[in-house]
């Protein structure tokens, strides 16, 4: 993982969560890439990103996006 700073992080969270309205047509495409990102931005909190809140609050707007999120 690469070390940016918050803004860098942040943009990045925002154009992935953007992905997934996209990919949300393909409910599990959707649900594998919502799964990566949540796992990538515990990840930053872990190692101690310095605005975490901010981080996942990004993160967490994944959740806005209808698409079916259970598995079979």
């Amino acid at each position: 993982m690469m070390v940016m700073t918050t803004a860098e992080e942040i943009d990045e969270i925002k154009q992935r969560v953007e992905e997934i309205r996209v990919m949300a047509r393909d409910p599990l495409e959707a649900h594998i890439l919502e799964d990566q990102l949540m796992r990538d931005v515990l990840e930053l909190i872990a190692v101690g990103a310095p605005d975490a809140a901010k981080l996942a609050m990004e993160a967490l707007r994944s959740g806005e996006i209808e698409f079916a999120r259970h598995c079979v």
